[in-house]
């Protein structure tokens, strides 16, 4: 029986991983091709006859609370991958975690540990590999920010301001700002515009430009002044964030040696000497020392990163 359901997972990760890569890097590379919302719903739906993968349960998981929250997550961290894609490379992740866990852990609460934490590790794996788009944004706000801050003092109105940034700026702020202006074409009140400007990428900088705009729109006064005030405060921020970055480098290479070296050692000797520790697996004192060990494991890692933690 256990042949038979490792050779079934087996072939699902063999072939839904290349399959999820594909629907990844197509999708990134659709977003950076269609900067307009009606082009992005054409295309999604010139996709396959099916559909998106698993388009029906995504959308009920969508309707409740955590999957909002998984939505809202998906919709920040990788915004050019449908909501359904991103569930269905969770799923094949989960099942990968649970055969690797079945192969080398020998099942039980180890392989569904392992299978938990997989689409963990598979999302900040893509969200390092195309990078942290609330931190690219932060690096071209200052330049951004002066632009905007001349074009008003040539006269120009907010809204006019923020078509020229649209089309000056890079990906992936222009993507950003061009879908808050795409959204007032659609009829999107400018205020709300920015709010879900803001939301979507979640920085402190960004609330704070955003806020500096929508003030300007309920009183009025000197954007320009604000705006360029800004600037100097954001690049000033991001000058202090490098340099902390740069003396708290040893620490961050010490925590993540603190937690990867324990799991990793565990890891290959559970390979290597699997029936010697199957008692941690099957006994009620090794699942103590295995969950001891886990939660001082973590607690070193929390800890260490809040030492390290410096608020700007």
């Amino acid at each position: 029986m256990n042949d038979l359901v490792i050779s079934v997972l087996a072939g699902l990760a063999a072939v839904g991983l290349p399959a999820s890569w594909s629907v990844v890097r197509r999708d990134k590379k659709s977003s950076r091709l269609l900067q307009r919302l009606q082009a992005n719903e054409v295309a999604r739906q010139r996709r396959t006859p099916g559909g998106p993968l698993l388009e029906g349960p995504a959308r009920r998981l969508a309707s409740t609370r955590l999957g909002r929250r998984l939505e809202s997550h998906a919709a920040t961290a990788h915004p050019g991958v449908p909501f359904s894609d991103v569930v269905a490379i969770g799923l094949l992740a989960w099942l990968s975690g649970l055969l690797l866990g079945t192969l080398l852990l020998g099942g039980g609460i180890a392989s569904m540990t392992a299978a938990t934490l997989a689409p963990v590790v598979v999302d900040r794996f893509f969200v390092r590999l195309h990078g942290n788009r609330a931190a690219r944004i932060e690096k071209q706000l200052p330049e951004a920010l002066h632009l905007q801050g001349s074009v008003l003092r040539a006269g120009q109105s907010l809204g006019r301001s923020l078509e020229v940034l649209a089309t000056e700026t890079k990906p992936p702020l222009r993507d950003d700002l061009q879908r808050m202006l795409d959204e007032v074409d659609f009829g999107r009140p400018m205020g709300e515009a920015l709010e879900r400007f803001s939301s979507r990428i979640r920085s402190r900088d960004v609330d704070m430009w955003v806020t500096a705009m929508l003030v300007h729109r309920q009183t009025g006064g000197n954007l320009a002044g604000v705006v360029d005030s800004t600037a100097r405060r954001v690049a000033l921020r991001l000058q202090l964030r490098s340099e902390v970055k740069a003396m708290t480098a040893q620490g961050r290479l010490s925590g993540m040696v603190v937690g990867v070296a324990p799991l990793a050692f565990f890891i290959l000797l559970s390979a290597s000497s699997g029936e010697q520790l199957k008692f941690l697996f099957t006994t009620p004192l090794g699942l103590t020392i295995l969950g001891t060990g886990l939660g001082m494991n973590i607690l070193g890692m929390v800890w260490i990163k809040h030492a390290l933690r410096v608020r700007s």
